[in-house]
């Protein structure tokens, strides 16, 4: 798995003169906590203002960096002090990050008993973790549409970052695109690294908040393109997944959205899904999209139709 180098000066460009300042110290005098870096997911704490520590996650690229976040309020430009305090913990002292790689490989040694009590003791002491236990869980889901997934949930929140607020000029949005193509270009990286979740998590956040944020631009086709150029790569890498069954759940999600998306969206949506129910391995999905229509006011039935019948009625 190929890491960025970064460099102080490289952290620097990224943020105003204050912020680095003030990230440097925050770096000298230990404020970052429990440095952990998961595949390219570089997340820690940070000691701040606040009484408890802010949550920091940078998502890395084998070039460089794709998003930022942290939970603090700053907003004035470029990366905040926090920030700058993880990445330079990143590119000054390595050695102190801890790999979750590593740790996980070492649970899948384990026996389930260890693994429940292990689980047991991080709800217990962490409980805002228990919704993405059940995520990940049998736990019946009873809303009656189905809730984000707990990374698409993630994922969604650092895109929006990327879209910022309000009405997007010519060329702002042509800067954001820049940034999700590189978000796009990194999930399909993790494809190949059979990093297969984070990368349809990914994807499948750049999908929705392109088409939640297509109202805040001219509405011209350069979000559409983008769009089928995410599809595309989604369904290369279901198409190479050992597991396709795994995306059902993105997939159903996909399709909902579908249903509320603009016009210009449903046929890239549409034929995106056609073409993933069309697998051996994916023929529930048809189930899955047939009773969606069904279940729907505003489409016709239908029925026991065979896929191409049933994408017939949907688009029209």
């Amino acid at each position: 798995m190929q890491l960025p180098e970064l460099t102080p000066d490289q952290i620097q460009q990224r943020c105003t003169e204050q912020s680095y300042i003030r990230g440097v110290d925050y770096f000298h005098t230990g404020a970052i906590g429990n440095a952990t870096l998961h595949g390219h997911t570089l997340s820690g704490t940070c000691e701040g203002t606040d009484i408890d520590p802010y949550h920091v996650t940078v998502e890395l690229t084998p070039t460089g960096i794709a998003t930022v976040d942290c939970s603090c309020p700053y907003d004035w430009g470029g990366d905040c002090k926090h920030i700058v305090a993880l990445l330079l913990t990143y590119a000054e002292v390595p050695d102190t990050i801890y790999s979750l790689d590593t740790l996980l490989a070492a649970l899948e040694e384990k026996p389930k008993p260890n693994l429940l009590q292990i689980i047991s003791e991080l709800l217990t002491r962490v409980p805002e973790l228990i919704p993405i236990a059940q995520a990940y869980s049998a736990v019946p889901v009873t809303p009656p549409r189905p809730e984000p997934l707990p990374l698409v949930a993630v994922y969604r929140e650092q895109i929006d970052g990327i879209f910022g607020r309000g009405f997007l000029e010519k060329h702002r949005l042509q800067d954001v695109l820049s940034l999700l193509e590189d978000l796009r270009r990194h999930a399909e990286s993790l494809g190949q690294l059979e990093e297969t979740e984070r990368a349809l998590s990914i994807l499948h956040a750049l999908i929705h908040q392109s088409i939640a944020h297509y109202s805040d631009t001219l509405q011209g086709d350069e979000l559409p393109r983008f769009i089928k150029k995410c599809t595309r790569a989604f369904t290369r890498i279901v198409e190479n997944t050992p597991e396709p069954a795994a995306i059902q759940e993105h997939c159903q999600m996909l399709l909902r959205l579908s249903f509320d998306a603009e016009p210009v969206f449903t046929s890239l949506l549409t034929d995106f899904l056609e073409q993933l129910c069309l697998m051996e391995e994916l023929a529930d999905l048809q189930v899955a999209i047939e009773h969606a229509l069904d279940e729907s006011p505003d489409r016709p039935k239908a029925c026991s139709a065979p896929a191409c019948v049933v994408f017939s009625i949907w688009r029209n």
